[in-house]
């Protein structure tokens, strides 16, 4: 049978004004850039392959999400290049600002939203969290990708609305409300990454924010019973934690982390996660109440 051609990305192309051949010449100096080096070697005959309905393997989807959100001024996900993702976890060296987008445009489809909400629970994606992992390490700073600047204006509003998803979430509890701040999440907080900062203190408080809204989604999910979903935000809300370089907030997620292990059955695991919340900074930099907190899941995963 014959591939059905990929209109999304023949559709973004002409947006774009770009021929085959510019559009692999971009690609390969995106990929050099991310040391993809086995994608280095990508011609106009690849690009002409997957507009015919070939799928890129490995990075190359990835690659191919920033090379257009570089073209276009703003995110593109694999979802608008034809690409829709299999339900299966993103590389570890994903961009989180690109995963954050594709995650929330995957929960607004109603029919894509059913292959998250039936995933399962993950015991090796709880390796991405401990150790040396991408999620555990800060990131170099990124090229912005859409337009405009995210200024300290910008992260006391997404203050404001942690602060109002996070009181709906005390009084009502469960999943209400939550496809409102997914709907936040993919658009204003998205954005908001993707765009120049006046200085590495707005930056890292609004990677911070982001960090603290996507947790709180993967709480939502937890509570609902979501617990595939609960953990893809939990760890990405742990690589954005990182980006910003906030130990106390990593600490804060990995003992959310751990209490689902610990409610999941998986005690060795859960134990992991809480060993790993009170490494260095996450812990001696985190409040007394945190502390405390910290120290009872971890007494809870020793049980």
């Amino acid at each position: 049978m014959a591939r059905a051609r990929n209109s999304r990305m023949e559709s973004l192309l002409r947006e774009l004004g770009w021929s085959q051949e510019q559009l692999a010449a971009r690609f390969r100096r995106v990929a050099a850039e991310n040391g993809a080096d086995e994608l280095r070697a990508v011609t106009r005959s690849h690009v002409n392959q997957w507009l015919r309905g070939s799928r890129p393997s490995g990075r190359a989807p990835h690659i191919l999400c920033e090379t257009f959100s570089r073209g276009l001024g703003r995110i593109v996900t694999a979802h608008e290049i034809g690409l829709d993702a299999d339900g299966e976890d993103l590389p570890q060296d994903t961009d989180p600002v690109m995963a954050l987008a594709e995650l929330g445009s995957m929960e607004l489809d109603r029919q894509r939203r059913q292959m998250l909400t039936g995933a399962a629970y993950s015991l090796a994606g709880l390796a991405l969290a401990t150790g040396e992992g991408p999620a555990a390490q800060a990131r170099p700073s990124r090229r912005p990708v859409c337009g405009g600047h995210t200024t300290a204006a910008d992260v006391a509003g997404a203050r404001e609305m942690m602060a109002f998803f996070s009181r709906r979430d005390q009084r009502r509890g469960g999943g209400d409300g939550r496809a409102a701040l997914v709907a936040y999440l993919r658009t204003d907080i998205v954005a908001h990454l993707g765009r120049r900062f006046p200085g590495e203190q707005v930056r890292r408080e609004m990677f911070s924010t982001a960090s603290e809204l996507v947790y709180l989604c993967g709480w939502m999910s937890f509570d609902a019973g979501e617990h595939g979903l609960a953990q893809r935000y939990f760890t990405l809300s742990l690589h954005l934690a990182a980006e910003a370089d906030d130990a106390p907030l990593a600490g804060h997620i990995l003992r959310a982390m751990a209490h689902q292990a610990v409610d999941l059955g998986h005690p060795q695991h859960a134990l992991a996660l809480a060993d790993a919340s009170l490494e260095q900074r996450r812990y001696t930099r985190a409040t007394p109440r945190e502390r405390a907190l910290l120290g009872v899941v971890h007494a809870r995963s020793l049980a």
